[in-house]
């Protein structure tokens, strides 16, 4: 089953001057569990930090442990655009983090690469905007885009978190499982 978000947290947050920036990325910026891919993440946070110097933001901040429950949502609420980034969107197809889902259902907007599958389910201008992976001047294109269109951002958050809420949370996940265990005759 891919990846869902839990259905009470598709709430929107409550924005926070202290947290508010245009760009964030939120995850794991400071060291990376999947090594091999490390150059990858350092190439795309190295491209943030001298894109957009100080509109960009990295969370959780050093010394802090992940963002989670309604912080995240706050936060999420308080940024323009989250830098999204997956350890295998170029090499491979059909798999991704809950990454997309968990932005989008919170009420955040995520620009993040284009990975076969993910698209399907999570439409382009639903919360996301998808760019070619390892295309970092397109997807500097999309957040310097979105970050400049308020109006257009702030109706894809709304559409692209009721869309999740109406599809993707793991109370959907479980009915899909159930559905496929009762038509294999499982019960």
């Amino acid at each position: 089953l891919p990846p869902g978000v839990y259905g009470p947290e598709c709430v929107p947050g409550n924005p926070r001057t202290d947290w508010a920036s245009d760009v964030a990325f939120i995850g794991s910026w400071q060291s990376y569990a999947h090594q091999e891919h490390w150059p990858d993440r350092r190439r795309l946070l190295t491209y943030a930090k001298e894109r957009w110097g100080e509109a960009v933001q990295f969370w959780p901040r050093r010394g802090h442990g992940a963002v989670r429950s309604q912080h995240l949502n706050d936060l999420l609420a308080s940024v323009k655009v989250v830098l999204g980034d997956s350890c295998l969107a170029s090499t491979s197809t059909r798999y991704w983090s809950d990454r997309c889902f968990e932005t989008v259902g919170r009420g955040g907007f995520v620009v993040h690469p284009y990975i076969e599958g993910l698209a399907e389910l999570l439409p382009d201008g639903f919360g996301v905007a998808y760019y070619p992976p390892d295309d970092l001047e397109r997807m500097g294109e999309l957040v310097d885009w979105w970050r400049a269109h308020d109006r257009a951002r702030e109706e894809a958050v709304v559409e692209g978190q009721a869309f999740v809420r109406e599809r993707h949370t793991y109370e959907h996940r479980m009915e899909s499982m159930l559905d496929t265990l009762k038509a294999e005759g499982a019960f």
